[in-house]
């Protein structure tokens, strides 16, 4: 059995449909479009009764008829097609594993991979929610945990006034100095401050994206084919238990893209590489990445047993 963290089933579907040269992806049943259905059905049935009158005044006769006729109705549901097609989805991952292990196509555990290559390991795992970490850490939502300093305020709205322009900064530079200083040792939020200018930086890089890093692999995770929620996700990197992960090898980590002081760089580098030279000196100090692994474009992730 399966239990999914991410799913990408379009990716699962585009393989298998050049594998096989198409697949089935969806499963109809019934009216779907509707909440409920009403026909009538069953039988028609007719009663008549029939008198006379034979008064010396008045003669004739009667005739009075009903009709009864019988109602079926059927409901369907747009749950069940959902459940229908997430079954496909589901199974459908263990159908392309087989066909990709059949091909040999599928590298597996510690084989060396190269660019564009599908490969599946096991391994332990880490979680970066960086969307998750610049909201947790946001001043607003820590004060309403930890009260404020009113001398830490008041230090705060000084320095502000002290720095606003250039002839200010020179004149009180050794008394913005100081309050730096005192803020440095009795603002409860400085550390946080830190944090969360990096969580906002990454998730600009990342966004709408979770990362998993799976040993070696690290898996940026479009958000939309998540299976579990954020809260979630983030209780899961205390679980002690090995994730599976299917996925394509983007690139390797070959060398650190961080530059040299004195180095500069053409301006039509920069535009095509700033962001990806920027992610990397993000990844290299704060250690999630090292040389030699891996960058991936994960197409399942999940817990099996």
């Amino acid at each position: 059995m399966k239990e999914y963290i991410y799913l990408d089933t379009v990716l699962v579907n585009s393989y298998l449909a050049q594998i096989d040269e198409g697949i089935l992806t969806k499963m109809s049943i019934g009216q779907l479009s509707s909440e409920g259905h009403s026909k009538d059905g069953g039988q028609q049935i007719t009663k008549a009764v029939s008198g006379g009158l034979n008064l010396p005044v008045l003669k004739g006769n009667s005739k009075h008829s009903k009709t009864e006729i019988d109602k079926m109705t059927t409901v369907y549901s747009t749950t069940n097609s959902e459940l229908v097609e997430t079954i496909l989805d589901d199974y459908s991952l263990d159908v392309l594993i087989d066909k990709l292990k059949e091909l040999n196509q599928l590298k597996e555990g510690n084989d060396e991979c190269l660019d564009g290559d599908l490969f599946i390991t096991s391994n332990q795992f880490q979680i970066f929610d960086f969307e998750l970490l610049k909201k947790t850490t946001n001043r607003e939502q820590i004060f309403k945990l930890v009260e404020e300093n009113l001398d830490v305020l008041d230090l705060h709205a000084e320095l502000k006034r002290l720095t606003k322009d250039k002839s200010s900064r020179a004149k009180h530079q050794v008394r913005i100095e100081e309050i730096k200083m005192e803020l440095f040792e009795n603002d409860p939020y400085h550390n946080y401050n830190h944090i969360h200018r990096f969580a906002s930086y990454a998730d600009t890089l990342f966004p709408e994206s979770i990362l998993i890093k799976v040993g070696s692999y690290l898996c940026i995770s479009p958000r939309n084919n998540l299976r579990i929620n954020s809260s979630t996700l983030s209780f899961l990197s205390q679980t002690e238990r090995k994730v599976k992960i299917l996925g394509i090898i983007s690139s390797k980590r070959k060398k650190s893209l961080t530059p040299s002081g004195e180095e500069q760089l053409d301006s039509q580098v920069i535009a095509s590489t700033a962001p990806a030279v920027l992610a990397d000196i993000i990844l290299e100090n704060f250690e999630i990445m090292g040389l030699n692994d891996y960058f991936v474009r994960p197409i399942a992730i999940y817990f099996e047993s």
